[in-house]
């Protein structure tokens, strides 16, 4: 178990939200500029992009082509939420997941539901479908439900700290899975991102790669920071700088497709075109993988294909690239555990888990992918 430091942008993120809760930036109000943050805080303009960034990704922000970065309406209704209501003492817990598809899901549920039967309790189960908003209605109508506690995969970002927080006031126990708040002490269970991100970016590097684009989903969330930061310390434990271009640091699956093109034909071109693809999960690297036959590239054995999970990934990419395999059994399991210890012995300090990963490794591009290649090509 770990305690995570809070990163700097994040600092500067919850001062901005401060200030926008009590309305330093009203509607209408001058935009907030990079130059502007980087001036109060004394700090980089990567950490001050990173920050608006993250807001931007909450839906509290909102940039304008040629005018700037503003306060949205969501923001002003988000700063002041209703009162979550008193729930009842119950069997039942809220189980409220940021989406309910995909095999990591299913193994996790499966996790939770294993322990929390055993111990006679029902599960109301949501699914925020990616949405903060979504999340916040799914967290009171399971309050107003009596549920005794939680267990919740959080959607990206952390727009909802205030929805937790107030769970904490009411003494109503939940653990985070897969992610966590890094401002907001709780109880989670996670795999070792760190070390996911590490490991595999190693083995790439014994495979005789250098130049590792890293490929990843909405920044500000917890898993992908840690695995960004394995990948950096790999590189910089091998001497490799790191190539700012090749860090794709935004969600990569929901970009329009002539803009995914158009960073992979600019890494394909330039001096510093990668050898190795490190996505941050199996949606993602199906995503680089068609995408890279749609611009005819020739993937072969030289070509580094890895994920930092195997949750989605088809047979035939699980069998060409380097990829580390979830435990998502047992991360359910160890949460629905650690929700009843908080249940049965409340006031404990938080406890923050971290589950190791296996890495899996291959080293050649099948023939059946080669065919692949050329179906692309000729279609």
């Amino acid at each position: 178990m770990t305690d995570a430091p809070i990163p700097q942008y994040y600092r500067i993120k919850q001062s901005l939200l401060d200030a926008i809760e009590h309305g330093e930036y009203p509607l209408g109000h001058a935009p907030i500029t990079e130059r502007a943050i980087c001036k109060q805080f004394g700090v980089s303009r990567i950490t001050a992009v990173r920050a608006l960034q993250d807001l931007v990704n909450d839906g509290l922000l909102v940039r304008h082509r040629g005018r700037g970065t503003f306060v949205t309406e969501h923001a002003r209704l988000h700063d002041k939420p209703g009162p979550l209501a008193t729930p009842a003492t119950a069997k039942l817990i809220g189980v409220i997941f940021q989406r309910l598809y995909g095999q990591h899901i299913t193994a996790t549920l499966h996790g939770v539901e294993h322990v929390l039967r055993a111990a006679g309790h029902h599960l109301l189960l949501s699914d925020s479908q990616g949405s903060a908003r979504t999340e916040a209605e799914n967290i009171q109508r399971a309050v107003n439900a009596g549920v005794g506690g939680f267990v919740i995969l959080p959607v990206e970002g952390s727009a909802n700290t205030k929805q937790f927080q107030a769970l904490q006031d009411m003494h109503l126990p939940f653990v985070m899975i897969d992610r966590y708040y890094p401002a907001l002490p709780s109880d989670s269970v996670v795999p070792d991102n760190f070390a996911i991100g590490y490991e595999i970016t190693k083995r790439l590097i014994a495979n005789g790669h250098s130049r590792i684009a890293f490929v990843a989903v909405e920044a500000s969330t917890t898993s992908v920071q840690d695995r960004y930061g394995g990948y950096r310390l790999a590189l910089r434990e091998h001497h490799i700088p790191l190539t700012p271009e090749l860090s794709f640091l935004e969600s990569y699956n929901d970009t329009p497709d002539d803009q995914r093109y158009r960073t992979l034909s600019t890494w394909l071109n330039a001096s510093y075109r990668p050898t190795a693809f490190l996505a941050v999960n199996s949606f993602v690297l199906t995503k680089v993988v068609t995408d890279l036959l749609q611009l005819g590239v020739q993937l072969s054995d030289e070509v580094g294909l890895a994920s930092m999970d195997n949750a989605n990934l088809d047979d035939l990419l699980a069998r060409t690239a380097i990829v580390a395999t979830i435990p998502s059994f047992e991360m359910g399991r160890t949460a629905g555990t650690l929700l009843l210890n908080r249940i049965a012995k409340p006031g404990q300090s938080a406890h923050h888990v971290i589950l190791p990963a296996e890495i899996s490794a291959t080293s050649s591009i099948t023939l059946e992918l080669r065919t692949r290649v050329e179906t692309a090509k000729m279609s």
